[in-house]
C-alpha cells in the first residue's frame, strides 16, 4: 500500500516503528490546512504567529507519536492542540499585539474579501466548537474543515454515509445553539455556507517543507531511536533557528554526529529487538483477551439455556392456568364489550359531527341574515369586516369566537345585492366527519347556506370551480349541500 492510501494510524505506526520521514510528511500534508487555518483564526488572522503555532503542533504531534498510535481521529487532536497552543500564543504577544497587527498589515496588502456573516463568526467559531462533544466536533471538522465528501466522514466516524449526514446536520444545529448564546445567530444553511466558504485557508507552501525539514534536524540530532524521548522544545528550536545558526550548529558537532552515525546500526537493532519483545507481549495481551473471551461466551451460553428454561416453565405455567378457567368464553366476553363501546364511541362521534355541523350551518344563516340587512341600511353595499356588524348580530354572538371559526371569503372583496351568487362567509377550517370525509359550509349573497362534503381536506379546487355555489351535477359526485334562509 502506498504512503498516500495509509490511514493516520498507519501513518504514524510507520513514523514511529520504521522511522520513515515520508510517513510524517505524508500526516502533515493531509492535515496541515486544518491546523493553519485554525491557528490563523484564533490569533486574528496573524499569519507569521500562525505558522509558528503549527511548527509547533506538528512537533508535539511527533513527540507524542507513540500515545497517539492508537487515536482513532487524528484531526480531532490536532484541532484541539492547536486551540491550546494558539491560545499560550496569543497570551504570550499581548504586549506586541499593535506592532503585529502593523506587521500583518504589510505582509498582507490586499486584504481578503471575507463577508460580514464570516467576520461575524470568525472570532467564537473556534470556542464554540470546543463546546461540542468530540464526536460532533470530529464530525463538522471532517466535512467542512477538511472539506470531505460524506461517505469519507462516515468512514472516519465508522458509520455509514446516512448516519454522517444526520450526525453534520445535528452537530450543525447544536453549534448553532452555541453561536446563538454567543450573540451569533444565523440560519442552519447560512452557517452551511459559511464554513464551507471559510472554514479552511490554504498554509503557505513553503510551511509543509518547513515541517518536515525541522522534524527531520530534530531527529538526527538526537537519534531516531531515541524518538519518544524528543520533546516539543528540542523541534521547536529545530524549526526556528535560522539556516546560518543551523548550519555552524552542524560543523560544530561533526565528531558528536560521526559518532552518531557510528553506533546508529547497534541503536537499530536493539529497536528491532524492542519491536519483536512488543510483538511478542502484543501476542501475549491478544491471547489473554482471547481466553477472556471464550470465558464469556460461555458464561452467556449458560445463561441464554437458563433463559430458555425459564420461557419453558412459564409458558408451561401459563398453559395450566389456562385450562382451569374458561378462556374462550372470557375472550367472547371481552370481544363484545370492546365491540359495544366501539359502536357507542362511534354514534356519541356522529352525534357530536351532527351538532357541530347544525350549529356551523345556524351560525352562517344568522351571519348572512345580518349581512343583508347592514346591505339595506348601507346603499346596497356588503360589510367588509365582523366589528361592522356587530349591531346586527349583537354583543353575544361577537362574543362568542366568531372570527375564529368563520372568515370572509374571498377575504376584501366588496360584494352588491346583485352578488347573490357568489360566495360571502365561510368556516376557517374544514371539519372531518367520523365516516373520515370533510365538510365545510359555505354563505352566499343570497343568504343561503351550503355545506359541502369532500374526501379531502383540501377544498381550494371545488373552490376554484364554483361560481358561487357548485351546480347539482357537479356536487352530486363528490359533494352535498344544505341550503339555507
Amino acid at each position: 500500500m502506498s504512503t498516500s492510501e495509509s490511514s493516520d494510524q498507519e501513518l504514524l505506526r510507520e513514523f514511529l516503528l520504521r522511522h520513515r520521514e515520508a510517513a510524517f510528511t505524508e500526516l502533515a500534508r493531509r492535515h496541515l490546512n486544518l491546523v493553519y487555518s485554525a491557528a490563523l483564526r484564533q490569533l486574528a488572522g496573524d499569519s507569521q504567529t500562525a505558522e509558528d503555532v503549527v511548527q509547533m503542533v506538528f512537533a508535539e504531534l511527533a513527540r507524542q507519536a507513540k500515545t497517539l498510535v492508537k487515536h482513532p481521529a487524528l484531526a480531532g487532536w490536532l484541532y484541539t492542540t492547536t486551540r491550546r497552543m494558539a491560545g499560550h500564543a496569543r497570551r504570550g504577544q499581548q504586549r506586541r499585539e499593535q506592532r503585529e497587527q502593523e506587521a500583518f498589515a504589510m505582509q498582507n496588502p490586499n486584504p481578503t474579501d471575507e463577508s460580514a456573516d464570516w467576520l461575524q463568526l470568525r472570532d467564537v467559531l473556534d470556542e464554540a466548537m470546543h463546546q461540542l462533544s468530540e464526536k460532533d466536533r470530529l464530525a463538522l471538522l471532517s466535512r467542512f474543515f477538511e472539506g470531505r465528501e460524506l461517505r469519507q466522514v462516515g468512514e472516519t466516524l465508522g458509520t455509514s454515509e446516512n448516519a454522517a449526514r444526520m450526525r453534520v446536520q445535528r452537530a450543525l444545529e447544536k453549534l448553532r445553539g452555541i453561536l446563538a448564546r454567543k450573540g451569533v445567530t444565523t440560519s442552519a444553511a447560512g452557517l452551511t455556507a459559511v464554513l464551507g466558504a471559510n472554514t479552511v485557508t490554504a498554509a503557505p507552501a513553503a510551511l509543509l517543507a518547513s515541517v518536515t525539514s525541522a522534524t527531520t534536524v530534530a531527529l538526527n540530532t538526537t537519534g531516531a531511536a531515541s524518538l519518544g524521548g524528543l520533546t516539543a522544545k528540542t523541534l521547536f528550536i529545530a524549526m526556528k533557528t535560522p539556516i546560518v545558526y543551523t548550519a555552524a550548529i552542524i560543523l560544530a558537532s561533526a565528531p558528536l554526529v560521526f559518532q552518531q552515525l557510528q553506533i546508529r546500526p547497534a541503536r537499530a537493532e536493539l529497536a528491532d529487538l524492542r519491536h519483536g519483545l512488543a510483538d511478542q507481549d502484543d501476542l501475549r495481551a491478544r491471547a489473554a483477551q482471547a481466553e477472556t473471551n471464550r470465558q464469556a461466551q460461555e458464561e452467556l451460553a449458560i445463561l441464554k439455556r437458563d433463559e430458555a428454561e425459564l420461557g419453558r416453565l412459564k409458558q408451561e405455567t401459563e398453559s395450566l392456568k389456562a385450562k382451569n378457567t374458561n378462556s374462550i368464553q372470557l375472550s367472547q366476553a371481552n370481544r363484545e364489550l370492546r365491540q359495544a363501546q366501539t359502536n357507542r364511541d362511534r354514534e356519541a362521534a356522529e352525534v357530536q359531527a351532527q351538532v357541530l355541523r347544525d350549529k356551523s350551518i345556524n351560525n352562517l344563516k344568522q351571519m348572512g341574515w345580518a349581512a343583508l340587512v347592514w346591505a339595506q341600511e348601507n346603499k346596497g353595499r356588503f360589510p367588509k369586516t365582523f366589528e361592522a356588524m356587530a349591531l346586527e348580530l349583537g354583543q353575544g354572538f361577537m362574543s362568542k369566537g366568531l372570527t375564529e371559526r368563520f372568515e370572509f371569503f374571498p377575504q376584501g372583496r366588496e360584494l352588491t345585492p346583485k352578488d347573490t351568487s357568489r360566495f360571502l362567509f365561510r368556516e376557517i377550517n374544514p371539519r372531518q366527519m367520523p365516516n373520515g370525509q370533510w365538510e365545510r359550509a359555505y354563505c352566499l349573497g343570497d343568504g343561503s347556506v351550503h355545506n359541502i362534503t369532500l374526501d379531502t381536506d383540501d377544498f381550494t379546487a371545488w373552490e376554484q370551480q364554483a361560481k358561487g355555489i357548485v351546480d347539482q351535477e357537479t356536487s352530486a359526485s363528490s359533494s352535498h349541500s344544505t341550503g339555507g334562509q
